[in-house]
């Protein structure tokens, strides 16, 4: 559906209704462009943005989204990725839900959304949040239980975050010595870095990101989800790539998106035959997203987890590390979820490689 059509559905009108009431509405039109600025306002993850979760419609995906009213106001707003077939579906919460109106939502919105869920045929529900008083309400539930059923798709369960202070040299003091070496030599080696919303600047460097995972032996998602991602992206100002050049090659990329705090470094690759012996532009492209998107007020800067060795160039930025808490399953279903538990997952977990391959290709 075109984005100006969600801003002729009202979709992000959150006025009084003349008739009141109380509980959740699933939205009939996809909410993309409008519904992404409204909860760039809010504290919503980036991981309840539409334009996010649209993006992950090819990956088998599908989100849904609904809206909590109470005495006729707006008041909290909720993303599901459905997965499955009707009757035994998977509802994914990720980090879900969100308040509109600076108010928590009351407990009673968690019971109402769990009874939409079921009517609609959800056998459980794996639900994240980065507020452990809100996931501690999930986990209060009837049918609740700490833990993931559905551990296919992994949310981020840490963050390192580099704080964004309001100049560029207050916030460079706090890099290790050595990342303010490495941004000083790569100024002096020359490199353009370009910022870009358009999603066909994706697709020029992509060759960047098939060598490294050649070489890596890893898969990304298909070009296209990101490029949905960056189309989406652009129309809410919140997603953009940086890409290093020298003498006028493309040396690396990376791909980074934002909630209303928060830039999140997604994907990157660095071709490192093309330096020839000179700096890595690592730190500087890196500096250059963090520092354009603190401009426009996100106030931490997301390098992902310290998994893999790519650790030891991410300390150089001297992060603050965020520990988040496990998920949290809803059992709606019990005997659906026993079927799931027992039998499917494990058909399931041996089955992933192949259907990863499949759904990535």
């Amino acid at each position: 559906m075109a984005a100006d059509s969600v801003a002729d559905a009202g979709a992000p009108d959150r006025s009084v209704s003349p008739g009141g009431g109380t509980g959740w509405t699933e939205l009939q039109v996809e909410p993309i462009a409008e519904w992404s600025k409204v909860l760039l306002a809010t504290d919503a993850s980036l991981f309840q943005l539409p334009y996010w979760n649209e993006s992950l419609r090819l990956l088998h995906f599908r989100p849904r989204y609904l809206t909590y009213q109470s005495d006729g106001q707006v008041c909290g707003y909720i993303c599901v990725l459905e997965v499955g077939p009707p009757g035994a579906r998977i509802g994914l919460v990720p980090r879900g839900p969100v308040a509109l109106t600076g108010k928590q939502l009351p407990t009673s919105s968690l019971q109402e959304f769990t009874a939409w869920a079921r009517r609609r045929g959800y056998a459980f529900l794996r639900v994240t949040h980065h507020d452990d008083v809100v996931l501690t309400e999930w986990a209060s539930l009837p049918g609740a239980r700490r833990g993931d059923a559905f551990p296919f798709y992994r949310e981020p369960q840490e963050e390192l975050l580099v704080p964004q202070l309001d100049d560029d040299a207050a916030t460079m003091s706090n890099f290790q010595p050595v990342g303010r070496r490495n941004l000083r030599r790569a100024q002096e080696a020359g490199y353009e870095i370009e910022s870009t919303d358009t999603p066909a600047a994706l697709t020029t460097v992509w060759p960047l990101f098939q060598t490294l995972s050649a070489r890596k032996r890893f898969r990304y998602r298909p070009l296209e989800s990101f490029g949905r991602l960056m189309e989406l992206g652009r129309q809410a100002r919140a997603v953009r790539l940086f890409v290093a050049r020298l003498d006028g090659r493309a040396v690396e990329a990376i791909l980074v998106a934002r909630d209303r705090k928060t830039a999140h470094y997604i994907i990157g690759a660095l071709d490192t035959a093309a330096l020839d012996d000179r700096e890595s532009p690592s730190v500087l492209l890196h500096w250059h997203a963090m520092r354009e998107f603190a401009r426009e007020g996100a106030g931490f800067y997301d390098l992902g987890t310290r998994s893999g060795p790519v650790y030891t160039f991410k300390r150089k930025f001297r992060p603050v590390e965020r520990q988040l808490s496990p998920p949290v399953t809803v059992v709606l279903n019990r005997p659906l979820f026993l079927l799931w538990s027992t039998l499917a997952l494990g058909v399931a977990r041996g089955l992933w490689p192949r259907l990863k391959r499949m759904l990535f290709r």
